[in-house]
């Protein structure tokens, strides 16, 4: 049985980010004479990263020798520079200078609105991907981060028809492909999912997360075989990303391979030792081992980070019981269906405390309730060698 909280999120944390910032072309307006050194400061402005860019920018900016559209680049460049830092705020008032000088500049509007995405501000982001796709609806990076903002909204079928627009432009493009896997996750649509995410590795091979959407959508259909395949593809192609160690540990534990899980799971906290899943995991596969003291300590670690968290509660009971220290158990398992009512391990565990405990009354009823939420329950808790 697989331990987590918000897993699928912290999975995709980074397969929703944003599209890449589409680089924006050097296009004089017709007819508009632009001094040699201030065309040549605009390229160095376009193409230096930075403060030097933000340096070189300003000057062109304020030199006064560009009008136009060629000013709206100038103060485009000098945003995208400011996004690059992550300074999102003070990356606005260019974007806006830009659409000022140029009403009609579909880039400034995608990439203000990836300013605004940043900055958690989804529905001004989608109105300005909209408003670009109104100007150009040809824009692949216009559609592909419309998606991204419908999906950081949770507005699942409208990213979807955002990604099928932005495939429909470019079929393989390896990132719309993923996210529009991971859009069919988020519908349980695991097939349609699988299908996508396989066809972006197709695309690029060493794409990352295509590996552990597809993994994602495997494990959900419970192919464990498979997802921990996956999974190993992207721990290879990135040894250090916290999170698919973590979803192949999940899938070590559905496989019960508990040792292998254990691994994963402090793998986890060897790169990130503030994932209060992780140390909780890593104490619910050490309790069903046995190694009874090492998964107290996890789980105390873990409470330490996340007091109040339901299924770390249930896994300290757990161990209590499995260590005979029943008036413990039971006070977790009391914490725990306080948070989480139908928490089913919660409910079969305290009622197997309190029949050892002699409250038959109390038991039975838990009992009961837990096998009505999963009737193989006994069958799990009798694996995992409470009996």
């Amino acid at each position: 049985m697989t331990r987590m909280k918000f897993t699928k999120e912290r999975l995709f944390a980074a397969a929703y980010s944003l599209a890449a910032l589409r680089a924006v072309p050097f296009l004089a307006m017709a007819g508009l004479a632009i001094p040699a050194a201030a065309s040549e400061d605009l390229e160095t402005c376009r193409n230096a990263q930075g403060d030097n860019a933000i340096a070189t920018c300003s000057s062109v900016i304020d030199s006064g020798g560009l009008k136009g559209h060629d000013l709206a680049v100038a103060y485009l460049s000098r945003g995208l520079a400011r996004v690059k830092m992550g300074n999102y705020k003070a990356s606005l008032p260019d974007f806006d200078n830009a659409i000022l000088h140029d009403a009609d500049f579909d880039e400034a509007f995608v990439d203000r609105g990836v300013a605004y995405q940043e900055m958690g501000q989804h529905d001004r982001a989608v109105a300005d991907f909209t408003r670009a796709i109104e100007l150009n609806p040809k824009s692949l990076s216009a559609h592909l981060n419309l998606g991204v903002a419908y999906s950081s909204m949770q507005s699942y079928p409208k990213a979807l028809g955002a990604y099928k627009q932005a495939i429909k432009l470019d079929p393989k493009n390896a990132r719309a492909l993923n996210n529009r896997c991971n859009v069919y996750i988020n519908l349980e649509q695991f097939d349609q999912a699988i299908d996508d995410c396989t066809q972006a590795i197709g695309v690029d091979p060493q794409y990352l997360y295509a590996f552990v959407g597809r993994g994602l959508a495997y494990w959900h259909t419970k192919k464990y075989d498979l997802a921990i395949e996956d999974y190993s593809s992207a721990i290879r192609l990135d040894p250090n990303r916290p999170s698919t160690y973590f979803a192949r540990g999940n899938a070590y534990l559905d496989k019960r391979l508990y040792d292998k899980a254990i691994d994963d799971f402090g793998e986890v906290i060897r790169l990130d030792d503030k994932r209060d899943d992780a140390w909780n995991n890593r104490c619910w596969a050490r309790a069903i081992k046995g190694q009874l003291e090492q998964a107290l300590s996890d789980c105390n670690r873990a409470l330490s980070l996340q007091p109040n968290e339901a299924v770390t509660l249930d896994s300290r009971g757990f161990t209590y019981l499995k260590l005979g220290k029943l008036d413990l158990a039971i006070a977790d398992y009391d914490a725990a269906l306080k948070l989480s009512p139908t928490l089913v391990t919660a409910l079969y565990g305290r009622g197997f405390a309190r029949l050892k405990k002699g409250d038959a009354t109390g038991g039975d009823s838990d009992i009961k309730d837990a096998k009505q939420l999963k009737p193989s329950i006994a069958d799990d808790f009798a694996r995992y060698g409470v009996i």
